[in-house]
């Protein structure tokens, strides 16, 4: 398994609110370096996130936002609810101006201890922890069709 043989790298599996047979979370705790976000969003989601936590495991909860920045403060708060230990926030159909205020605010609210989470904008924030830690990003981001995709493409 890619998790078991890389023990060096962290890996995050980003998933739905729904809790399918494939999601062995018995099985996932067993892996340290393992951290699963939740989408923060769907309905199951509190159920997830109750399954972790009686697994013991820490989880993150992501959350999309697109050109209407108006509502994520809203969205951050009900996944303030869920108790994660990160909040990640994706673009989706958001444009350079919308990425760069959302970068901003996730590293002023993470300065101010804003949260009693880590806020943070992918890609940047993650690509910015690799470098830090590895000299050089080589993040790898696996597709819900399979496709593998690197921070350059």
């Amino acid at each position: 398994m890619l998790l078991r043989e890389n023990p060096d790298c962290a890996f995050v599996l980003f998933t739905t609110g729904g809790r399918g047979p494939d999601l062995d979370l018995a099985r996932l705790a067993e892996l340290p370096n393992l951290l699963i976000s939740v989408q923060g969003l769907e309905p199951l989601s509190l159920e997830l996130c109750q399954a972790l936590e009686e697994q013991r495991m820490l989880y993150g909860v992501h959350l999309p936002y697109g050109p209407d920045l108006s509502v994520l403060p809203q969205q951050v708060d009900q996944a303030a609810a869920l108790e994660p230990l990160v909040v990640f926030l994706y673009p989706q159909n958001a444009g350079e101006p919308e990425k760069n205020q959302v970068a901003q605010a996730a590293a002023a609210a993470r300065t101010e201890h804003q949260f009693p989470f880590a806020l943070m904008a992918l890609p940047g924030d993650i690509l910015a922890i690799d470098e830090i830690i590895s000299h050089s990003p080589c993040s790898l981001t696996f597709l819900p069709d399979g496709q593998a995709v690197t921070n350059q493409g």
